[in-house]
């Protein structure tokens, strides 16, 4: 008996494997297409097409927190900045937390200026979780 369950766990590893996979794939791939867009526009100053943007790719919880969190740090807590430009999207770093479930984390370069007034490289890292809506992935939570 016990051989049997060992062999039907060694035969379905690889099928989970690759699921899990196709979907960090998945959920990257939509974060990259809604990063970029998001900067893009963002540097475009166009507010409507960024509500069409989180409208289409975040929950209304994720709606809720965003309003929240721009009303406590004045700044857009999805770029972690007040400003964007469609440069920084050829930044960007995804990746999945492995220990933490749903979890990712995007990160981009960006210039920003020191004390001196001496441009210097700056790191955004912005920590999402990824929720499946009616078969959609979209971000649920920010921060």
């Amino acid at each position: 008996m016990k051989k049997v369950l060992l062999l039907c766990i060694l035969l379905t590893a690889p099928v989970i494997l690759k699921a899990q996979t196709t979907e960090q794939s998945q959920v990257k791939e939509m974060l990259k297409t809604f990063y970029t867009a998001y900067m893009t526009n963002f540097s475009n100053d166009t507010g409507k097409d960024l509500l069409q943007l989180r409208r289409k790719y975040c929950t209304s919880k994720c709606e809720r927190l965003f309003r929240k969190l721009v009303e406590e740090t004045d700044a857009d807590p999805i770029i972690k900045g007040q400003d964007s430009d469609a440069q920084y999207a050829q930044t960007l770093i995804i990746k999945k937390d492995n220990n933490k479930a749903n979890s990712y984390t995007v990160s981009y370069s960006y210039d920003d200026y020191n004390e001196k007034g001496e441009l210097k490289k700056e790191v955004a890292t912005i920590k999402l979780i990824i929720i499946k809506v009616k078969g959609v992935f979209k971000i649920d939570s920010i921060s």
